[in-house]
Formats: C-alpha cells, sequence, structure tokens
C-alpha cells in the first residue's frame, strides 16, 4: 500500500510540476476556457505550439502538445520547413541537432481586447489556419489540426471580445472572406479613386489570404514598368508600362505561343493531371528569397534553401532589366511577378551587410548591388520612387483592374483563365487536394514538397470582371503645393493663449489646443501635461474638465507627449531623460494607463516625440542633440540617427512611406525608417519652430514639407532628386504672422493648410476657385 501511496504522490507531484510550467506564462487567477494543438507558423518553418485561451488573453506557446489524455506535456520536435523532404534538408539537421538542447518554450500572449482582427487562413491549400492581428500592428499565424478547429476557436474568441467603450460598436471582424468585404468596401473606395493603388493592392492580398507570416503566400504585386533601359523615363507616355491584361507568360508572343501550345496539346496518362500553361508560378518561396536575399533574416533562410550556401552567383537577384527580360520572354521557367518592397523598401536592392555571393562566369564581376536601370542613376531610392509613382500614374489606374482580373479575379480558373493563357499547374489552386484524405504518407510528403516549393495561387476573390477606377482627366484636385503662391487665408479664429496643437476630430471639427496639450484621435478628449503639479490629465473638450489624473510619471517635468492615431499607445517623455511607453485602455467603461516598456538611451531632457502604430516605431528627440528611434513591437532600441548641432524641437513620422523628418531651430533632416539620411538642409537662416508635410509621400511630386518659423514666416521645401542626390530646395515662402508659427497641420486631402501662432491666432490656406472639391471631400478631412 505505501508503495501505491508513494507512486501516486510521484505521479501528483510531476502533475504539480507540469502545470506549474505553464501557470508561470499566466496572469494571477487566470483560468483556461479552450486548448488545443497548433503550429505557429514564421516565414518558411513551423513549430510545435499550443494554443490557451482564457477570459481575457491568448497564448501561443512552442515545444509544448497537449496528448490524447488532454495532459500538456513538452514536445521538443525540428521545425519544419518546406525542404523537409528533400536532401537539401539533411545538410541543415546538425544545426537542428545542436539547437535542440537549448530550445525554449517562447510564449506570445495577445490580450484578446487588443485584436483588430481574426482572419481565417489556408496552409498548404487546406483551410486550417487562423491568423491574429492586433492594434499595435503585429499579427501571427497558426495551422491548426482541422477546419472544425478553426470554427470552433473563431467562435470562442467571438464570444470573449466586449468592447471597451460602452457605445463603441465591436469590431465585426470574426467570419468569412465575405462577411470581412461588409464593414469596410474598399473596392468601392478605390473605384472612387480615395485610396492609393498600392494600398488597395495589400488589400486584396490580404482578403485573399497572402500574408508576410508565410513566404509560400507571400503578397504578390505587378510589375508595372517595361522600360529598364532607357536613361529617362516619361511617365505619361503608354509605352513604357507592362501591359496588365496579359499575365507575365503572355507577353512575349513567341513563347506565349508555346505555352499555348503546351495546354493545347496537353495529355497525361494517368488523367489525374489537367492541362496547364505554367509548371512554375508567380509566386512562391523561392522567388521571395531571390528577392530579398540581401536583407535578413531572408539571407539566412536564402542560404537554408540552398543547402547551406548561396546559389551559383549567375542564378542571383542581380538586375532588375536581366530578372524582367528573363520573367517577360526568355525564359520558359521564369514567369514570376514582383513582391510589395519594390515600391516601397530601397534597402533589399543594396548589399549593405556585405556578403560575399561570388563571381559572374561571363566576366568574374563579384556580384554585389542590384544593377539598376540607367533612370534610376544608380540610386534604390530613386528606384523606388519612381517605381511607386508609376504604380500611381493615371494608366496604370486605368488598367490595374485588368491584372486583378488575372491574379484574384475570374480570369483566374476555368475558361476564362484558358483564354488569357493564365492556368497553371494543378496544385497551386486552392481545393485542388485534401491531404487529410491521402493515406500514403510518402505521396502525402511529396505533395506537400510539391505545394510548398512551386507556389500557391491567391484565393479567388472576384466571379466578375473588376470595376475600373474612375480616373477624372478633367480636373485634377488642386492640393496646397500644387501652386502655393497663390493660396488665400482666412481667420478660423482668435484664441487667447499660444496655439500649440492642430487637429480634427471625429466630427470634422478643427480643434486647436494651448501648448503642452494633444487631442486624442477620434475622441472628444485631449491629454494636458503643462500642469504645476507635473501630472498627466485626461480632460474634455466639452466642459475642460478633468477625466483622469496621472501624477509621478517622471521624475520630474512631462516634457512632450506623442499619442499613435488609433488612440490607443500613449508615450511620454521627461526631464529625466526617459521615454515612458503606454497603453490606454477602457476597462469597464473606466479609462486607464498601462505602463508597458520603458525606453533609455537619451543623456538629457527629451524635448520631443513622434509615434506610429502602423510602422511600430516611436522616434524621440532630446536637449543633447540626439535622435533615437525605438522599437515598440519588441520593445528594444533599434538605431541613432545623425546627431544635431543644437536641440531637436520636432518630430514627423509619414506613416505610409517610412519618412521620418526632425528639426532643431537651423536645421532639417529626413530619413528612412530605416535610419538612411535623405537629405539634410543646414544653417536656416531664420529659426525653425516646427514642421509638417503633407499626407501624400514622397513618390508624389507635389510632396512638401512645411517648416513655420520664429518670425511668423512658412516655408515650403521639396526634395529635389538629381544624379543620385538629394537635396531640399525652398519653394515658397511667406510671412503669415508677426510672431512665432507654433502649430501646422495639413487635412486629410491636402487642400487646406492651417497655422496657429504664439498670439493665438488660427488661419487656413486654400487655394481659391478649388471650393468644389473642398466641399466634396471636407468629410475625408
Amino acid at each position: 500500500m505505501n508503495s501505491i501511496k508513494q507512486l501516486e504522490l510521484k505521479n501528483l507531484i510531476k502533475k504539480i510540476q507540469k502545470d506549474q510550467r505553464i501557470l508561470r506564462y499566466l496572469e494571477r487567477k487566470e483560468e483556461i476556457v479552450f486548448k488545443f494543438n497548433c503550429s505557429r507558423i514564421t516565414e518558411l518553418d513551423s513549430t510545435v505550439a499550443i494554443c490557451l485561451i482564457s477570459q481575457k488573453n491568448i497564448y501561443l506557446i512552442d515545444n509544448y502538445r497537449i496528448n490524447t489524455e488532454g495532459e500538456i506535456e513538452e514536445f521538443f520536435k525540428k521545425e519544419e520547413n518546406i525542404w523537409s523532404s528533400t536532401s537539401k534538408q539533411k545538410q541543415t539537421d546538425e544545426n537542428d541537432k545542436k539547437n535542440k538542447k537549448i530550445k525554449k518554450h517562447k510564449c506570445i500572449k495577445i490580450p484578446i481586447l487588443e485584436l483588430s482582427d481574426l482572419k481565417k487562413r489556408r496552409y498548404l491549400l487546406q483551410k486550417t489556419a487562423l491568423e491574429f492581428f492586433s492594434h499595435e500592428g503585429i499579427n501571427h499565424l497558426i495551422n491548426l489540426d482541422n477546419s472544425k478547429t478553426v470554427k470552433t476557436v473563431i467562435k470562442k474568441v467571438s464570444s470573449l471580445y466586449i468592447s471597451p467603450v460602452e457605445g463603441m460598436e465591436e469590431i465585426g471582424i470574426f467570419g468569412t472572406v465575405e462577411n470581412f468585404l461588409k464593414p469596410v468596401n474598399k473596392s468601392k473606395l478605390w473605384e472612387d479613386g480615395l485610396i492609393s493603388n498600392f494600398e488597395y493592392l495589400m488589400y486584396i492580398n490580404s482578403l485573399a489570404g497572402r500574408t508576410f507570416n508565410d513566404l509560400t503566400q507571400y503578397p504578390v504585386f505587378p510589375w508595372i514598368l517595361s522600360d529598364y533601359d532607357s536613361k529617362d523615363l516619361d511617365l505619361s507616355d503608354p509605352n513604357v508600362y507592362r501591359d496588365l491584361s496579359k499575365p507575365m507568360g503572355a507577353l512575349g508572343n513567341d513563347r506565349a505561343e508555346q505555352f499555348k501550345m503546351r495546354y493545347e496539346n496537353w495529355e497525361d496518362p494517368s488523367g489525374q493531371i489537367p492541362a496547364f500553361h505554367y509548371g512554375s508560378h508567380y509566386s512562391s518561396s523561392g522567388i521571395v528569397l531571390y528577392y530579398l536575399l540581401r536583407l535578413e533574416p531572408f539571407t539566412k533562410l536564402f542560404i537554408k534553401f540552398q543547402g547551406g550556401a548561396f546559389d551559383h552567383a549567375d542564378r542571383l537577384f542581380q538586375s532588375i532589366a536581366k530578372t524582367y527580360k528573363a520573367a517577360s520572354g526568355e525564359n520558359m521557367s521564369d514567369v514570376k511577378e514582383l513582391i510589395p518592397e519594390f515600391f516601397y523598401m530601397p534597402e533589399f536592392l543594396k548589399n549593405q551587410n556585405k556578403y560575399y555571393f561570388g563571381k559572374k562566369a561571363s566576366n568574374r564581376e563579384i556580384v554585389d548591388d542590384v544593377e539598376l536601370p540607367p533612370w534610376a542613376n544608380n540610386d534604390p531610392y530613386e528606384f523606388i520612387r519612381i517605381n511607386r509613382m508609376a504604380l500611381e500614374s493615371d494608366y496604370v489606374s486605368e488598367h490595374l483592374h485588368e491584372w486583378i482580373d488575372l491574379i484574384f479575379g475570374y480570369k483566374q480558373r476555368g475558361e476564362e483563365a484558358a483564354k488569357a493563357l493564365n492556368v497553371f499547374y494543378y496544385l497551386t489552386y486552392v481545393g485542388a487536394v485534401n491531404l487529410d484524405k491521402i493515406e500514403d504518407e510518402v505521396e502525402k510528403t511529396s505533395i506537400i514538397a510539391q505545394i510548398n516549393n512551386f507556389g500557391q495561387t491567391p484565393i479567388q476573390l472576384f466571379k466578375k470582371p473588376h470595376p475600373k477606377k474612375k480616373i477624372n482627366t478633367k480636373k485634377k484636385k488642386l492640393v496646397i503645393s500644387s501652386n502655393p503662391n497663390s493660396l488665400e487665408s482666412e481667420i478660423v479664429h482668435e484664441y487667447t493663449e499660444a496655439i500649440g496643437n492642430i487637429d480634427i476630430n471625429t466630427n470634422n471639427q478643427v480643434y486647436c489646443l494651448g501648448e503642452k496639450k494633444l487631442l486624442i484621435p477620434n475622441t472628444f478628449k485631449y491629454i494636458s501635461w503643462n500642469n504645476s503639479d507635473h501630472s498627466l490629465r485626461f480632460k474634455t473638450l466639452e466642459g475642460d474638465y478633468d477625466l483622469k489624473v496621472y501624477e509621478n510619471m517622471h521624475l520630474g517635468k512631462i516634457n512632450s507627449v506623442a499619442v499613435a492615431d488609433c488612440g490607443k499607445l500613449v508615450v511620454t517623455g521627461g526631464t529625466d531623460s526617459v521615454i515612458n511607453f503606454w497603453r490606454n485602455k477602457y476597462i469597464r467603461n473606466k479609462q486607464t494607463l498601462v505602463l508597458i516598456n520603458t525606453f533609455i538611451g537619451h543623456k538629457s531632457e527629451i524635448t520631443s516625440l513622434a509615434i506610429s502604430k502602423e510602422l511600430m516605431i516611436i522616434v524621440s528627440g532630446s536637449k543633447d542633440n540626439s535622435c533615437i528611434i525605438w522599437d515598440i513591437g519588441n520593445l528594444i532600441f533599434l538605431r541613432k540617427l545623425e546627431n544635431f548641432s543644437n536641440t531637436i524641437c520636432d518630430i514627423q513620422i509619414n506613416h505610409s512611406t517610412g519618412e521620418i523628418i526632425a528639426c532643431s531651430n537651423s536645421e532639417l533632416k529626413i530619413w528612412t525608417i530605416n535610419g538612411n539620411l535623405l537629405a539634410k538642409l543646414q544653417n536656416v537662416k531664420i529659426p525653425i519652430t516646427c514642421i509638417k508635410m503633407t499626407n501624400m509621400g514622397e513618390h508624389n511630386n507635389d510632396h512638401v514639407y512645411i517648416t513655420g518659423h520664429i518670425d511668423g514666416s512658412i516655408s515650403f521645401w521639396a526634395l529635389i532628386h538629381k544624379n543620385g542626390i538629394r537635396s531640399f530646395k525652398q519653394i515658397f515662402v511667406k510671412k503669415v504672422s508677426n510672431v512665432k508659427i507654433s502649430a501646422l497641420y495639413v487635412s486629410f486631402n491636402n487642400q487646406i493648410l492651417y497655422t496657429g501662432d504664439q498670439n493665438g491666432n488660427l488661419l487656413s490656406w486654400k487655394i481659391p476657385n478649388n471650393e468644389q472639391n473642398l466641399k466634396k471631400n471636407y468629410d475625408l478631412l
């Protein structure tokens, strides 16, 4: 009996120890309401994990498994990847064995109230995956055992999602593709010209199951241009563009005829493989790595893809022109399209890490940076800028729907696909195979390898021809930078104190706040930190009374505050040189600030802050003349930017392009999100007090940077590109006040500029005879 009791006691102790390993990840007194096995998908790897759902949080914990008895146990398994069935994988097995000993149980915690989206996904063409999206811009992709569990998880999470503020609508995010289309019809917005071509392509890619978390289903973008040889490029000339009505394989007549013959003469003795034009695909993990091999972590992934070494130098991505020619006509096995990075990330074209890729066989030249077209002046930033301009051009806007029909629409499958020379190997299509019904493991492994290696066609979104974008060629909307000399002013209001912040609330009303005050986006509340007790106060616009007072947030005064556009992320900086990062939450209708992290890196007091939820960064400026970028996704120091000669007074971030612009009273500098200095202006004669930029981006010729000055003047600056060198050029200057300009604001549609001064005068600046456009678009301000 004693031996039996001792055995029971040992088993009980083991169970408690097992439970403790899991409980340490949970909040105090938190109970799990649902748990299941899954795999966490990251780029090319699939890591065994469990998912635990409580009343408040979702936990993804690596290297655990729920056994048949419902118990959670450690489960260390070699990460599965797309080459697991090939000989290449054997060459990396030794590293896996070494790493096995140091593998950890990584835990990812996702607060349910922080979910912004939950989408059904496919993995290996099966309806077994889910992707979690948070308000902070972080997403996680998991694969489940079966589609039934997917439905259960969606139902469970939906039931736990409670709107944090009374009266606020719950986010209608859970369900099918069709349900997802209902909340915001971005197709209509795009047709009416209210969102960019880039934004719409990203939207339909996501809708069709494309995700950055899975390289086999990476977002796909079209080749836009066809001229990569000219020294100068005229974007108004239709001849410089690729024919968007045809897939890449149909662009070259001779090659297209061969693909057509292959399809028409196809015979499969087994009768299992239907006719196809292309055995390769326009999007695959190999194509993504081919383009991104100069950037980490893709360099390591590319080496893994090639079995431990770079591919032969002549087969690497080394020239834009050669790659286009191969994909559009010269190579029977190459029909690749592009990835989104071709329109926003110049860094992937540079070998900044100085990897040795080998020498070309033809001339023994070392492969280094990507060879760019002559019209880019050997400047990756210029290439990206022009390529993005081409994407947003009138020609592409008039024809982009034709490419959408091929990739996401009615020409993707069936008779219309055959007519358009747009049929790919059958295993690239959703629904082509049910892996659960394949009992032969060798056959199953082979099919999985084919799916992973040769590409996956997106989900078909449209069964009818996609509507064409409306292009108003008669009268273009005029923005403030179109003809700044014609701007006319109007006094909007006169306040009793200096204007420190200008913004527009949810009712499209212009609000001015004093210095050390900031409007919380999408609310009728603001934050004040110019208080004698050094407190931070949340106040109402109507009535101006305190909603919440926070004290002792810093050791000393709070100097600067920034709020993300979502209103849920707040950052504060003080005289203690510390930056605090907060989450603005509403629990049972009560507002509260929760400290997420403290950033320390400056040697003197913080003077300016900016935050971008979209880019997941904070940029801080200090009295020590330094400027630092912080990663709020991983909560780490990212990089220090080039120092100023004196104190930084203002910082702005362009959320769509990643531009960072900062100023001191005598300098103006602009960087990319990766810290590369694009241009700088020094020794400004009249001290700068504040900055703003239009809501367009460097790819738009009307994009300008606006500075306010201590003498009451404003200046418009354009970024000039000449021979690979960028510089600021002053294109407009005007005296608008007799005292310091203390605040600037540009309307969303770039048609109105607001200026605020030290005496409390608020002026609006518009182009005359543009009233029709202003009234029509006022609801978008």
